[in-house]
């Protein structure tokens, strides 16, 4: 299965979200055809599509699920992707939770630090073809 960071599904998901506010949504295939390269040019995404096992590929969406082991919330957003190296340690190791626990605490804040800078580069788009 092709593995790939799910910032830029949010990324996607913001620009659609911010044109349609401004009554522009039929430009945002074309704005993101154009633009998603950007995304790795400024890294803000953690890692490139990549195909791993369709196991190690479920296991990042335990996270996401608010009602995985009778959980009330989500561990992590659904925009954070574990990376096919963290994937593997949560897959082989005997405590999925702990393990990714451990994952997202490590990544959290640069997680957060790419979904603004995705903010940002989202209205940057949106204001550059607007003086088109």
């Amino acid at each position: 299965m092709l593995h790939h960071d799910h910032l830029a599904n949010y990324a996607r998901a913001l620009l659609l979200r911010r044109l349609r506010a401004q009554g522009r949504d039929v430009e945002h295939s074309r704005l993101w055809q154009v633009n998603a390269a950007d995304l790795k040019a400024r890294s803000l995404i953690r890692f490139e599509p990549r195909y791993i096992c369709e196991k190690c590929n479920n296991g990042d969406g335990r996270g996401k699920d608010p009602n995985y082991r009778g959980r009330v919330s989500r561990m992590y957003p659904k925009s954070f992707s574990m990376n096919p190296q963290e994937l593997l340690q949560v897959s082989r190791g005997s405590c999925w939770d702990t393990a990714a626990s451990r994952i997202w605490r490590s990544a959290r804040h640069e997680h957060r630090r790419r979904r603004l800078a995705i903010s940002w580069w989202v209205q940057s788009i949106i204001e550059a073809e607007a003086t088109c």
